[in-house]
């Protein structure tokens, strides 16, 4: 039950950060049209809530790799993408503040810059694989053997 503790944890806090600073931003986008080099909500959001979500997420895929019988000994995809997802959206963070500084002045999210930020949605997808690594352990070890029945 502690796997699903801390993904009860982080995913209530990723939760409340992202909606909290996704809603701004949207907020912030209606009324100043323009992206700018420092958009107040990207600074929390690009600079402290996604780093931490990474350093986070390795911290936990480490941990679960050297402290969880499944999970010792070999290396678990869905993790790997689930922790993977949120690293390789930081550097789209730059070439879209790059994109919008230098030559992308409109505000589409279907435009080019914006395509790498579908990469975290898509790695979002693979906590279903994690949950179903943790439901084969539980029913494992939950499983009454007949004999001692």
């Amino acid at each position: 039950m502690t796997v699903f503790g801390v993904l009860a944890v982080v995913g209530g806090i990723f939760i409340i950060c992202l909606e909290t600073f996704t809603e701004a931003d949207a907020a912030w986008h209606q009324i100043a049209v323009r992206e700018a080099g420092f958009t107040p909500t990207h600074i929390a959001l690009f600079y402290f809530i996604v780093p931490a979500l990474v350093s986070g997420a390795l911290i936990g895929a480490v941990w679960l790799h050297t402290r969880m019988p499944d999970f010792a000994g070999r290396i678990s995809v869905p993790i790997v993408i689930a922790v993977m997802g949120p690293a390789l959206i930081m550097p789209n963070f730059g070439f879209n503040k790059w994109g919008h500084t230098f030559f992308f002045a409109e505000e589409l999210f279907a435009a080019p810059v914006h395509w790498g930020f579908v990469v975290p949605g898509w790695a979002f997808f693979a906590i279903s694989g994690i949950l179903v690594q943790c439901l084969t352990r539980i029913v494992t070890l939950t499983k009454l053997n007949p004999e001692l029945a």
